[in-house]
């Protein structure tokens, strides 16, 4: 049970943050606790039929994107997937940044590249 609760709550997870939802928001949208969601989010507990029911209606997915293991041809997976490759895309220019001052900084402070 535990390996399914798992793979079920990062789901939950997924669509909550990608929807900017707090737990306690998707909590009171459904009539349960913020420590229910963070239990099912987390794997430590599985969710009812009734609630994974009202999660799809409320982020609008059917229930086999909750127990399917190929979420690819998903699109709020498909969504998701773009925004982490812009922020990746972000992070590697930062890093880049941080390159060029990080080595123009040791060039000013010794005269020479190390």
């Amino acid at each position: 049970m535990e390996e399914k609760a798992e793979f079920i709550g990062k789901k939950i997870k997924i669509l909550r943050v990608s929807k900017k939802i707090t737990q306690g928001k998707l909590a009171k949208m459904i009539g349960a606790k913020q420590s229910e969601i963070s239990k099912w989010e987390s794997g430590k507990a599985l969710i009812s039929l009734k609630n994974l029911i009202l999660l799809s209606e409320i982020f609008d997915v059917s229930l086999d994107h909750f127990i399917k293991d190929e979420p690819q041809n998903d699109e709020s997976y498909k969504a998701l997937k773009e925004q982490v490759s812009k922020i990746e895309q972000k992070i590697e220019r930062i890093e880049q940044q941080f390159n060029i001052n990080n080595n123009r900084d040791i060039v000013l402070n010794t005269g020479k590249k190390t």
